[in-house]
Formats: C-alpha cells, sequence, structure tokens
C-alpha cells in the first residue's frame, strides 16, 4: 500500500516551521503506522507527535513536534484520504459525473462515496459500498453524524433510479448506524416521474419513523448538464411541479417536520422567493454546502451589515457570478446600485449547459467569451472564491486566475477573487469601512 504524500503545507502552519517538505511520505506517528485519514486525524490528536518521514531520495526523518491537541499541523496530502477514495457503486441514472463534459482534470471524474469523508466533511454517502468491516469501524469510532443520499424509500424505485447493487439492503444497512448511535443527515435528489409526489410522501414517512436518530432531510433537484448522450432520459422540474414541492415541504413543516428543508433552487424555479424560509427555520444551516439556504443565509448575514456607508471612491463595479446569484440576489445588487455604479453579469454555463445555473461550475473560458476585456476597460471585477478549486486558482476548466486577470489588466481592469460571502463582497466594495464591531455571521456562507 502506498504511504501518505504531502502535496503542500498550509502558510504558516506547524508543518512550515518543522521544514516538513512536498512530496514525502508518512511513514507512522508515534510509532503507529498511518492507513487513512482517520488515523491520521486520531493520532494528531496527541500534544507530542514523533513522525516518521520518507523523503523522495529514500531517506528516513524523524521529526518531534510539540502542539496543542486541537492544533492542525496544516499539511495537505495528495488524497484527502490519505488511501484511495471509495467510490459509488451504484448508477444511479441521474449520476452528474457520467454528465461531465469531457477533458476536464481526471479528479472530477471520480465517484467518491466515502464514509470518511462524509464525516470529515459532510459529503453524502450511498451506502452501497460499506463492507461489514467499514461499518464496525463507523460505530466502534463513533462518526456521527453522517450524511446519506436516501433518494428513495420504495425498493422497486430504488433499483429503477439508482441500479442499487444486488443483495444490498439499503434500509438494513441505514437502520445499523442508527442502532449503533450514528446519527444521520438525509438527502433526497427529486427526479420527476420517479421519486416525487406520493413516492416521496412515503420516503419521509419512513425517516420520520426513525426520527431522532434522523436529524435531517434535505430535498435538491436533480442537476442536468448537456452531455447525456447515451443515458436515460430525465427532466428538471417545471414551475408547477417546484411549487408543489415548496407547498409539500411548507405542510409537512406545519405539522412539525421542522427538521427537513427543500433546497434554494426550487424557489428559484418556482420563482416563489416570497416563500423563503426565515434564517431561524434553517436550524444552523445544517445543508449549506448542499445549496440550502444559501440565499437566507447570505441576505441574513447582509443585513447585519447595515447600514452601508457612503463608498469613499465610486469605482465602477463589475460582479461575476452565476444565474442563481444573480436572480436570487437581486435585493442586494439593486441596493448597491443606488451606491456605486454597479454591473452583475451572471455567465451562462456552457461548458455543462445552460441549465446549470450554479457559480462553483461557471468556467474562466464562459467568463472570458461573455465579458470580453474591451467591455469592461477600468473597472473593478470581483469574482467569488467558489469558482475556484479549494487552495488553488484554477476555474474547473483549468484556466486560471492569473490569466485571466493578466487578459483584464491589459485593459485597465482589475479583477479580484473574493470569499464568497456577504462579508467578503461588503470588504471588497468598502475597503475603508472595518467590519469590527459588527455582529457577523459565524458560518461561510456561499453564493451560487
Amino acid at each position: 500500500m502506498a504511504l501518505p504524500q504531502v502535496a503542500y503545507l498550509l502558510p504558516g502552519s506547524l508543518a512550515v516551521a518543522a521544514a516538513i517538505e512536498p512530496g514525502w511520505q508518512l511513514v507512522a506517528i508515534n510509532g503507529v503506522a498511518i492507513g487513512d485519514i482517520l488515523d491520521y486525524q486520531l493520532a494528531c490528536a496527541e500534544s507530542n507527535l514523533a513522525v516518521v518521514w520518507l523523503t523522495p531520495q529514500g531517506d528516513k526523518r524523524e521529526i518531534v513536534l510539540t502542539k496543542a491537541i486541537d492544533q492542525d499541523l496544516g499539511i495537505v496530502f495528495t488524497s484527502p484520504t490519505l488511501d484511495q477514495v471509495r467510490v459509488c457503486a451504484q448508477k444511479c441514472l441521474f449520476c452528474f459525473v457520467d454528465q461531465m463534459p469531457p477533458g476536464l482534470r481526471s479528479s472530477l471524474y471520480v465517484k467518491d462515496d466515502d464514509y470518511r469523508l462524509s464525516f470529515l466533511s459532510g459529503s453524502y454517502l450511498s451506502l452501497s459500498n460499506l463492507s461489514s468491516v467499514d461499518l464496525r469501524r463507523i460505530v466502534s469510532l463513533k462518526l456521527s453524524p453522517l450524511y446519506v443520499s436516501v433518494q428513495v424509500g420504495d425498493d422497486d424505485i430504488r433499483h429503477q433510479l439508482l441500479g442499487s447493487p444486488p443483495g444490498r439492503d439499503f434500509w438494513q444497512l441505514f437502520d445499523y448506524l442508527l442502532e449503533g448511535g450514528i446519527d444521520l443527515h438525509c438527502q433526497v435528489v427529486l427526479c420527476p416521474g420517479y421519486n416525487d409526489g406520493a413516492v416521496l410522501v412515503k420516503t419521509v414517512e419512513q425517516l420520520a419513523l426513525r426520527r431522532p436518530g434522523v436529524l435531517s432531510l434535505c430535498l435538491v433537484p436533480l442537476g442536468l448538464t448537456a452531455h447525456r448522450q447515451g443515458l436515460a432520459p430525465l427532466r428538471l422540474p417545471t414551475t408547477r411541479e417546484a411549487e408543489l414541492v415548496l407547498h409539500q415541504v411548507s405542510s409537512w413543516v406545519g405539522e412539525g417536520l421542522t427538521w427537513l428543508w427543500a433546497a434554494d433552487e426550487f424557489y428559484l424555479m418556482a420563482k416563489r422567493l416570497d416563500l423563503l424560509p426565515a434564517a431561524e427555520e434553517y436550524a444552523g444551516y445544517e445543508h449549506l454546502e448542499n445549496g440550502v439556504g444559501l440565499l437566507r443565509s447570505f441576505l441574513q448575514e447582509w443585513q447585519e451589515l447595515h447600514p452601508l456607508p457612503a463608498p469613499r471612491e465610486r469605482r465602477s463595479v463589475t460582479i461575476i457570478t452565476g444565474n442563481s446569484a444573480a436572480e436570487g440576489l437581486l435585493t442586494v445588487w439593486q441596493e448597491l446600485a443606488e451606491l456605486l455604479p454597479l454591473q452583475v453579469v451572471a455567465i451562462t454555463n456552457h461548458l455543462f449547459g445552460s441549465t446549470v445555473t450554479v457559480a462553483g461550475l461557471v468556467a474562466g473560458g464562459d467568463i472570458l467569451a461573455q465579458l470580453p476585456p474591451a467591455q469592461v476597460a477600468g473597472r473593478l471585477l470581483l469574482v467569488p472564491q467558489v469558482m475556484l478549486r479549494q487552495g488553488s486558482e484554477l476555474f474547473i476548466d483549468d484556466l486560471t486566475l492569473t490569466q485571466l486577470r493578466e487578459q483584464y489588466q491589459a485593459w485597465g481592469a482589475e479583477l479580484r477573487a473574493i470569499p464568497a460571502t456577504a462579508g467578503g463582497l461588503y470588504a471588497a466594495l468598502f475597503p475603508s469601512q472595518p467590519l469590527a464591531g459588527r455582529r457577523r455571521v459565524a458560518r461561510r456562507f456561499i453564493y451560487e
């Protein structure tokens, strides 16, 4: 088995101070071999670490570190799990990876389905690849909560929609985790004609019976790209169907099922932003990274930054985003347009297709094609960092922020990537106005 390898170090971290270098491989910590990210996290919970490394030259080096128990070493490995990422064993009709355009970096085609990443970062599990050893480890280490893609309660529809491996009883695995004390956040990707309507009602009933171990449920629409050649015919919800989902969710909440929510995209599809729940109804925004509560969380934080100051300079600003944010945050853009010369450019996604509207999948090439540098000469251009691969300057098409910046600089425009938060936008537009003293929302909010 290959040893975990260092990809890069976080600036100012313990690892930098200890002169650890990219390319080194991790052998052991305090005499214990490190098999995966969970072994690593458990080992790093100690305050005194004797870490053995193997250099690219084949030399072994031991480095002794003293740290706070909760202090991170600041090492990013080449694999997020340190070993091979577990992949999905299902063949879902709506799988987004199967709809990816060709020619992108290889990591984007990995159908990750790893219980370790679910625990550490909130990614969703299908439960399709868990062995008995995995299940026992999850329970023994109390890896709770986990995030599970339920999709549908009916076994026949499950097999039709998900192509579940034979011999795998989803609810048996689900209940094993609950009985082992593992709490579960759940997701249903709604596919019209398959798991919506009466079928969804039954799925929610099955989850309600498993409370309180089932902590929450979010309903999200399927994502369809322009690259579905040879795949089963699917469609997006209609405006009316999206509105019916919202009314069903509102009815459930009225009956006391306050632990389930619809994704923001349903409110945009239904053109019913007036039905968006209040901030307190999202119970801590548990499914924020899944597009549930993004709009409300941004609007909440934005209101907490009021009153807005008058800008000290009226520089022309262009905010670059996806169609969802351009529409969902219209009140914010209108308010800013009264203070400064503002342009909001919603980039149509030609790489994936126009039905993909989130900012996080906007390609650098689409920005350049739809916003020629000559058209924004002298302006300040702002893009949300969610468009870039985490920890890098890469857009999803591998064009870099620096490459775009050079194109716009030739016309006197300044391109900046800013945190995709209300505070990040405020700091970019009002740099001379400190945020200190204003009440801030502690959680990271993304506008997509």
